[in-house]
């Protein structure tokens, strides 16, 4: 975000021009990184959201807000989700034909208020649709009208996959259920209590492996999959142990995944 039009926006939401001062100051101020006992040299941010601010979040939102309700406005049978500087549009039409104007229309509006804001579209925007010849005329149509975006047959959103069809999407959530796999490794081999283990897994391999999932479910092999990662960071060394009391007695009933 550019500072200045971050203001004028502000202005033009009528914000309270005393804490607008607070607030762009706190934005402004220079980031110093400390790891361990050491700090780097001050760093200035100039344009962008700051990762880790604060406000960044608010800021974002104010920015966007007109943006979004005018596209809102205009197009309707649409959803909109915004997270910061993630922004998906959604459209539902009964016909493929009706689909693609509507689609090309709304999605070119959107880009021309998001680029006539000072704000750039990333080079990894994607059209989803449900057959290839629709996406294909939409990011052919979208280019004549200067907004280059790619197709897919799926998209990554937030971390979560999402796919055009109706088929479910795991591609994304089979890698952190990998990396979280790894987790549970470093979990075993380090020279802890029980309770300590339960924490780490709480609070490391088991939301590593299960974000994104809530949206599409998850199958029986899967919970046991994570019972089984559950088990092993409780202490699972010989076969022939009961998955079930492993968890229950070392991590508690409600670190279970059959039960969360």
């Amino acid at each position: 975000l550019d500072i200045v039009r971050l203001i004028e926006k502000a202005k033009d939401m009528k914000f309270p021009t005393s804490v607008l001062g607070l607030g762009i100051l706190m934005h402004m101020a220079p980031r110093i990184i400390k790891a361990y006992d050491h700090f780097c040299d001050p760093v200035w941010p100039d344009n962008g959201i700051i990762a880790g601010c604060t406000q960044s979040t608010f800021w974002a939102r104010m920015f966007l807000y007109r943006i979004i309700q005018g596209a809102l406005a205009k197009f309707e049978s649409q959803t909109i989700r915004t997270f910061i500087d993630d922004i998906s549009q959604k459209l539902y039409r009964g016909t493929e034909g009706q689909a693609i104007d509507d689609i090309v229309s709304a999605a070119t509006m959107l880009g021309k208020s998001l680029i006539g804001s000072g704000l750039k579209i990333s080079n990894k925007t994607t059209v989803l649709g449900r057959t290839k010849s629709m996406r294909e005329t939409i990011v052919r149509r979208l280019k004549f009208r200067n907004i280059v975006v790619s197709s897919d047959t799926k998209a990554k959103d937030l971390g979560i996959g999402t796919s055009g069809g109706t088929r479910r999407c795991t591609h994304f959530l089979r890698k952190r259920v990998i990396k979280a796999k790894g987790r549970v490794k470093r979990i075993v081999t380090l020279n802890r209590v029980n309770k300590k283990a339960g924490r780490l897994y709480n609070t490391g391999a088991y939301p590593q492996a299960t974000y994104g999932k809530e949206a599409q479910g998850m199958s029986p092999s899967a919970v046991e999959e994570l019972r089984s990662m559950a088990a092993q960071a409780a202490g699972s060394g010989a076969a022939g142990k009961c998955a079930t009391t492993l968890i229950w007695v070392n991590l508690g009933v409600q670190n279970d995944p059959a039960i969360k």
